[in-house]
């Protein structure tokens, strides 16, 4: 009797398991895989000889820990995805815990970062919104990303936590990048010596 108890439960837990996957890989094949070529190209845009600039992930590292730039690249994604669909706040967390599962999987976290910062908002200029940082770069310092030092870097990365709130409130903004600057670029100073 025990024995018929421990096999159908362990029946059971295989179905549920294996349904799990095929759920995961069906929903993968669904929702991940037509935008593969886009995420990817994203994932290689900041790596790319003309804009590379090896400070950005260390001071990313810094400014927001690890598990938050997947959470961050799986909404920005995922909403640029499904731009005009109306869908409800419970499935649209559960889109997004889908899709960072599987960016989690599927990058690494200087592709993931690279991801996230070519498609994120950087606020407004001129009433425009301004998206990545090699645009952010261009128009706050009129340079490109490769270009930037520590403290451009810093300035540009503070501002992905609360764009507007910063331009509204420029002096707790200036208090955050010289907090982040003392953290971020004396780390990076301190490194290279």
């Amino acid at each position: 009797m025990i024995k018929k108890i421990l096999r159908w439960l362990l029946c059971i837990t295989a179905t549920f398991f294996t349904g799990i996957i095929f759920a995961l890989c069906g929903y993968y094949f669904v929702e991940i895989a037509p935008h593969r070529s886009e995420i990817n190209a994203l994932s290689q845009s900041l790596n790319q000889a003309s804009r590379h600039n090896p400070q950005v992930d260390p001071l990313l590292s810094v400014i927001y820990p690890s598990p938050s730039i997947y959470v961050y690249a799986a909404r920005d994604l995922f909403s640029n995805f499904h731009q005009g669909q109306r869908i409800s706040q419970g499935k649209y967390h559960l889109h997004n815990a889908l899709w960072q599962l599987w960016l989690t999987v599927l990058y690494s976290q200087s592709e993931i970062n690279s991801v996230w910062l070519s498609n994120a908002y950087f606020g407004t200029d001129n009433g425009k919104p301004v998206y990545g940082l090699e645009n952010a770069a261009r128009i706050r310092f009129s340079v490109p990303v490769s270009a930037l030092n520590c403290s451009q870097t810093v300035e540009l990365l503070a501002m992905l936590h609360a764009p507007s709130l910063y331009k509204a409130k420029p002096e707790f903004f200036k208090q955050r990048v010289e907090k982040l600057e003392l953290k971020g670029c004396s780390d990076r100073s301190g490194k290279q010596e």
